[in-house]
């Protein structure tokens, strides 16, 4: 902005429309949040199907296991003598939501899906506020007509930038402890 000299109209208007702007885009934050919001509520309730493309050869070598423990529990309950109509029987269940069918595990998620967006919304909005500033202070420093008010423009800190990410549940998951239903946390392998 150097060489050229605004008019007062002209900063004002120009003022004002960085201040429109930056509402503008807080605006489009808080919806972006709110979107975020959506979409990991989406993926959480996800359910899957046993037959789904994802899970279809999983659930064919479970059936085939499932075949074959079932024809080696009905072998050893011949050798043993009991009767084949009360002989146990093994059998594969789906869970279409895995773990995220308790509800206090969604729950957990849940909170924590929302405090980092809130917290990526902060972000958001001081990096909005800070380009806000930094337009301005580059309009104003178009006006300064001395070296020394100019000097005390430049030495003022500049704020860093960052942008809001999508959340990824799995990391999410990844970052809380599994709780059994008796509160001890869980380990990899455990029931």
């Amino acid at each position: 902005m150097t060489g050229q000299s605004l008019s007062r109209r002209d900063y004002d208007d120009l003022t004002k429309l960085a201040r429109r702007q930056e509402k503008v885009a807080k605006t489009r934050a808080t919806q972006y949040a709110a979107e975020l919001v959506a979409d990991f509520e989406a993926q959480l309730t996800t359910k899957y199907a046993a037959d789904d493309a994802r899970w279809r050869s999983v659930t064919e070598r479970m059936n085939d296991l499932t075949r074959t423990a079932n024809s080696e529990i009905a072998r050893i309950c011949q050798e043993e003598g009991v009767r084949p109509e009360f002989a146990p029987k093994y059998s594969l269940v789906w869970y279409d939501r895995g773990e995220n069918m308790e509800r206090e595990r969604r729950g957990e998620l849940r909170k924590a899906a929302e405090t980092r967006i809130a917290a990526m919304a902060k972000r958001a909005y001081a990096d909005i506020e800070a380009r806000t500033v930094e337009f301005e202070t580059e309009l104003l420093g178009g006006r300064l007509e001395n070296d020394a008010a100019r000097a005390l423009l430049e030495a003022m800190p500049k704020a860093a930038t960052m942008l809001m990410t999508p959340l990824d549940p799995a990391e999410l998951d990844r970052a809380l402890p599994l709780i059994d239903r008796y509160g001890r946390a869980l380990t990899s392998g455990d029931d």
